[in-house]
């Protein structure tokens, strides 16, 4: 239903980056007014703090909170674990937007290049 893509520049842990990917895509969902998200990523440790009940005070502690304010605007937004393997679509779309110097919003709309990673990801390779 939606693509988007940031230049992430400035980031220089992948955890980091993860977290901050996650924040994005909650916040692009509530302003398209979506009631229930879900959100995968293949970062066990950012999923799982998402999960955690505990304050995170790690150095990604504040994006992790941050989402968890966001929570109570959804009926259903969960953050499941997947390999990258699995959504080779997600890491491609990283690599292809670093080629913009600002965010990049799609909806309703397949690009040409979303739509042949999407034929390749269901073909498996």
């Amino acid at each position: 239903m939606e693509t988007c893509v940031y230049s992430w520049d400035k980031v220089s842990d992948p955890t980091t980056t993860e977290a901050k990917a996650c924040l994005q895509a909650v916040i692009f969902a509530e302003d398209l007014r979506f009631r229930e998200v879900s959100v995968e990523s293949d970062a066990l440790t950012v999923v799982n703090k998402f999960k955690s009940e505990e304050l995170d005070r790690s150095t990604i502690g504040n994006t992790i909170n941050e989402i968890k304010c966001k929570i109570q605007r959804f009926i259903y937004l969960a953050f499941k674990h997947i390999p990258r393997t699995a959504n080779g679509v997600a890491y491609r779309l990283v690599v292809w937007g670093r080629q913009f110097d600002s965010p990049r919003f799609w909806v309703e709309e397949i690009l040409s290049e979303v739509g042949h990673l999407l034929s390749e990801d269901r073909n498996g390779g």
